[in-house]
C-alpha cells in the first residue's frame, strides 16, 4: 500500500523567511494552510518538522482565548510553543511525509461558489439520509444550481437545492459528506469556492476571503 510508506500521523509545518506553511492528510483529503503576513520570523529561520496531531489538537486549545504573540522553536527532537506564560513542548514525529505539492490540483477549471453556511446545512441535512458507512452523497452541479442528493436503501432518499454562480456544464461528483462538513465546520468565511476539473478528479475547496492566509482543502471523489 503506497500509503504504508508515509506518515500520515501529524502536520508537516515548514517555517523560513517568506511565512509558515502547515499540511496535514489522511490520504483520501489534505488541509494547506499558509501565513506570511504578520509573522516575526529570523531571516535565516527555517524550519521542516511533523507536529503529532494530539499537540495540535492542544495548541488549539491553549491558544483558543489567547490575543498575544506565539513564540516556537525546535531543537533535534522537539518542538516549543510559548503561549503567554504556558510552554507547550512536543516530540516530532519521524518518517516521511507525501509530496503534498503534488496533490494539490494545478488544472481545476471550473469552479462554483457558495454561501458557506447555506452550503454546511444543506450537507448536514442530506447526509442523514446516507449510508451510514460510507456517509456518500451526490453533488449534481447544472447552471446557477447545485442539487445535493444520498440514497439509503433502507431509509429513502433526501435532496436539497442551493443556488451557486456556476456556469459550466452538468457534472456529477461523489463525496464522502463528512469530509466536506469538517471543511465547512472551520472555514469561517461567508463564502466558499469549489473548484474542480471533473467528477472523477481532486476537487478543492477554498474560502472567499480578504485575509492574507491562504487555506485549500482538497478532497477525493467517491464512486456512486
Amino acid at each position: 500500500q503506497e500509503e504504508g510508506r508515509y506518515t500520515l500521523s501529524g502536520a508537516k509545518f515548514e517555517l523560513d523567511g517568506e511565512g509558515v506553511k502547515m499540511v496535514t492528510t489522511d490520504g483520501h483529503r489534505l488541509a494547506f494552510a499558509a501565513v506570511r503576513d504578520g509573522l516575526a520570523i529570523d531571516a535565516d529561520a527555517e524550519l521542516d518538522v511533523l507536529i503529532p496531531r494530539k499537540t495540535l489538537a492542544e495548541l488549539t486549545k491553549l491558544s483558543s482565548d489567547f490575543e498575544g504573540d506565539i513564540s516556537l522553536g525546535a531543537d533535534e527532537n522537539h518542538v516549543y510553543f510559548q503561549i503567554g506564560s504556558r510552554l507547550l513542548i512536543s516530540r516530532m514525529l519521524s518518517g516521511q511525509f507525501p509530496n503534498y505539492e503534488m496533490v494539490i490540483p494545478k488544472n481545476n477549471d471550473r469552479s462554483a461558489t457558495f454561501d458557506t453556511g447555506a452550503l454546511s446545512q444543506a450537507v448536514r441535512r442530506v447526509a442523514l439520509m446516507a449510508d451510514d458507512r460510507s456517509h456518500a452523497i451526490r453533488f449534481h452541479l447544472s447552471k446557477e444550481q447545485l442539487l445535493i442528493t444520498a440514497q439509503n436503501s433502507d431509509e429513502g432518499e433526501a435532496r436539497e437545492t442551493i443556488e451557486t454562480d456556476y456556469a459550466g456544464d452538468d457534472t456529477d461528483i461523489g463525496f464522502n459528506a463528512q469530509y466536506l462538513q469538517d471543511f465547512l465546520n472551520v472555514v469561517g468565511s461567508e463564502k466558499t469556492t469549489f473548484e474542480f476539473k471533473d467528477g472523477n478528479s481532486q476537487a478543492q475547496l477554498r474560502p472567499v476571503s480578504d485575509d492574507a492566509g491562504d487555506y485549500k482543502y482538497i478532497v477525493m471523489p467517491m464512486r456512486l
